[in-house]
Parts: structure tokens; sequence; C-alpha cells
């Protein structure tokens, strides 16, 4: 598997978000933030 971080991963999502123009990009993208919360934390 290759290893994807946090931040091409919401580069990737935030791309997506652009390509889709109804709620699934944006729920993909509050996602991601909550990935980014969760790995500050620890």
């Amino acid at each position: 598997m290759s290893f994807i971080t946090h931040d091409n991963y919401c580069t990737f999502m935030v791309s997506k978000q652009r390509l889709n123009s109804n709620g699934e990009g944006f729920s993909l993208l509050i996602i991601c933030w909550l990935k980014l919360l969760n790995a500050k934390s620890f």
C-alpha cells in the first residue's frame, strides 16, 4: 500500500469536491478535516 500523507489526502478531497457539484465532495472534505484533527490530537 502506498502511504498517503494527510496533506495529499486533503488536496485530493478538495479536488474531488471541485469535480462534484453536489454535497458529496463537501462531506468528504469534512471527513478529511476530522482525520486531521484526530491526527493532531495524538
